[in-house]
């Protein structure tokens, strides 16, 4: 072999070794690492909560995310058609192309008004209060209704209404006086003298018995103070009553 032929044969055998050296390097370090390289790396999720779902679409798309609206719901803060709440919440991390979840406000939730009228007040209170009413109420002077009693309502029974309105209550006041009744002739039970009276804003007295004729016990000879007779609230009523003795 001549020299020139030598020089040439090692020139490409030094030449296959280097090509066979950058396959290498290519195969197990730099295709890898340029993988790793091409492959994103998660980013933060931006705040869309308050937003038009289309102004939000244009926020997401910028930082390469997708929207997708995943149901509506009633919401008390947010106006209809604003986004109330978003999946996953602002600051997670997400891969660019993945998709945020938005549910969209359907407006403040809404509630039936309860029929109120004849019903006590402080019986329906506490019951308002926890549907989220809120409560005015105005007295009305009724002679015929009980003290507290709801003699009118606004807005009306039955209606849907924004959770957190103010229902208007008119509410029966009683005179501070009371024309006394007539209770004689009528047979006195204790117990139920003592509830009837209390409604009337009575109280029951002392009660003497006494024995006077055929007449069944309880009997009411009469009373004190006497029919229609103008009295206070609280006023105490005594009693002269039919008591058998043996």
């Amino acid at each position: 072999m001549s020299k020139t032929s030598g020089t040439i044969a090692v020139s490409v055998t030094t030449s296959l070794i280097t090509s066979s050296i950058m396959f290498l390097v290519l195969q197990f370090f730099v295709v890898p690492n340029l993988g790793k390289e091409e492959e994103k790396k998660p980013v933060e999720v931006p705040s869309v909560v308050g937003l038009k779902p289309e102004n939000a679409k244009m926020v997401l798309k910028q930082r390469d995310f997708l929207m997708t609206v995943k149901s509506h719901i009633p919401h008390k803060e947010h106006p209809k058609g604003i986004i109330a709440k978003q999946e996953p919440l602002p600051g997670s991390m997400l891969k660019n192309g993945e998709t945020v979840k938005v549910l969209i406000s359907s407006g403040v939730p809404q509630v039936k008004v309860p029929s109120l009228v004849g019903k006590m007040f402080d019986d329906v209170k506490g019951s308002l209060k926890s549907k989220k009413f809120e409560i005015t109420t105005e007295q009305r002077l009724d002679e015929n209704g009980k003290e507290g009693q709801i003699l009118s309502q606004k807005p009306a029974p039955n209606k849907r209404v924004d959770s957190g309105t103010t229902i208007q209550l008119v509410l029966a006041k009683t005179p501070d006086t009371i024309k006394m009744p007539d209770f004689t002739k009528k047979i006195l039970n204790k117990k139920k003298w003592e509830k009837k009276l209390k409604e009337l804003g009575l109280k029951l007295g002392k009660v003497r018995y006494v024995d006077r004729a055929d007449v069944s016990d309880g009997y009411i000879y009469s009373h004190k103070p006497k029919a229609e007779e103008e009295v206070e609230k609280g006023t105490e009523v005594e009693f002269v009553v039919q008591h058998f003795f043996e």
